[in-house]
């Protein structure tokens, strides 16, 4: 989550009158918590097709494994 910090949020849709409102890859690959242009790079010339399948097909790199440990080590008040 901390690349949420240091990265501001992109926008979230890709506005057309042709096909209207489609996610944005950039804002999905903030949302995933990616380093930016980590499919988006225009070096890789992904397509917007090929950009969405392939975070589409990723893990997220956030994972809840701290904060379960933090909060099952956490005493219990009855």
């Amino acid at each position: 989550m901390g690349t949420h910090n240091r990265t501001p949020r992109p926008d979230p849709a890709i506005l057309s009158d042709d096909a209207g409102p489609r996610p944005a890859p950039d804002f999905v690959e903030w949302l995933m918590g990616l380093p930016p242009g980590w499919v988006t790079d225009p070096n890789l010339a992904l397509s917007y097709t090929q950009q969405l399948a392939a975070l589409g097909n990723v893990s997220c790199q956030h994972k809840p494994l701290p904060h379960y440990v933090t909060f099952s080590t956490m005493p219990v008040s009855r």
